[in-house]
């Protein structure tokens, strides 16, 4: 197929050259580059086809994938950050593959496609048709072969990466085998880790063992095991079957939030412009003295 449309491309411009003469030389550069571009195109997009990629990783976001495939190959990425979620969790295999089949692989199910641009790569939408775009609503249970639900099958759904301890990873295959770093890690990313326990004080140990002073929260409907929680947990804030992002200045009326203290003294928790101030105590006197 190469060889067929080398020969071919050799003939056009063996004819135009032939014809150049009776050409303006307008006509004639702007022939000139135009087969200069088709040169390039093809040489790009045989480059991306010789250009292989070895990669193995699961769960993993497009971003980090797409930036792992800028290492291995001479191509960057371009696209607009509506159009591709970089956030979306993928799985992708792949020994010496060229790089039209990584992206297939990465981008199978979506409406993205990509061309080549000289060492580019251009991400971009598929236009959709007005049935195309209706969005359905799907909602109902994952459940195994047996009927019998996948826990956890909702949340990896929606591109949570699961971290857990060895009780936590025997309950789905794609939850990740939790590391002692794991459970002090704020990710500020869509990443749990969970552990399993057996009793509510070895639930609050591992807590105060790990945790950052913010804010923690139980969710029970056992009045003890809320009052041993709100006592013995070391943070600012804890709530009892109520979310932490209550954590604010603002939602606790102390109007405009100037910060969260997780230390001791002089303030703790979320501060309004009070814990910004100390006190002066004015005695007034007519001789008294202290005995």
């Amino acid at each position: 197929m190469q060889n067929y449309f080398s020969i071919q491309f050799l003939w056009v411009i063996k004819s135009l050259w032939l014809t150049s003469k009776k050409i303006p030389l307008s006509m004639r550069l702007l022939v000139l580059f135009l087969v200069c571009s088709i040169g390039l195109t093809y040489a790009a997009d045989s480059y991306a086809q010789k250009a292989l990629i070895s990669i193995d990783v699961r769960n993993q976001r497009v971003e980090d994938i797409l930036k792992e495939i800028e290492e291995q190959s001479d191509f960057d990425f371009f696209f607009n950050n509506k159009h591709v979620d970089l956030n979306r969790r993928v799985s992708v295999s792949a020994d010496k593959s060229n790089i039209f089949s990584v992206l297939k692989e990465i981008f199978s199910g979506t409406n993205v496609k990509y061309s080549v641009l000289d060492k580019k790569i251009i991400l971009s939408i598929e236009a959709q048709s007005p049935e195309q775009e209706k969005k359905i609503t799907v909602s109902g249970t994952i459940s195994d072969a047996q009927g019998e639900p996948i826990i956890g099958a909702s949340v990896l759904e929606k591109g949570v990466q699961v971290r857990g301890d060895e009780r936590v990873c025997a309950l789905n295959d794609q939850v990740i085998p939790a590391t002692e770093e794991d459970w002090g890690t704020e990710y500020l990313d869509y990443i749990i880790s969970l552990k399993v326990v057996d009793s509510i004080d070895e639930a609050i140990a591992h807590i105060n063992r790990y945790n950052t002073g913010h804010s923690e929260a139980i969710i029970t409907k056992d009045y003890d095991h809320a009052q041993q929680f709100l006592n013995e947990i070391d943070a600012a804030a804890v709530y009892v079957n109520a979310s932490t992002r209550f954590t604010d200045g603002y939602e606790f009326g102390f109007g405009a939030e100037i910060g969260i203290s997780t230390q001791k003294i002089h303030a703790r928790g979320p501060m309004g412009l009070d814990a910004l101030t100390t006190s002066k105590y004015v005695i007034y006197g007519n001789g008294q003295v202290r005995k």
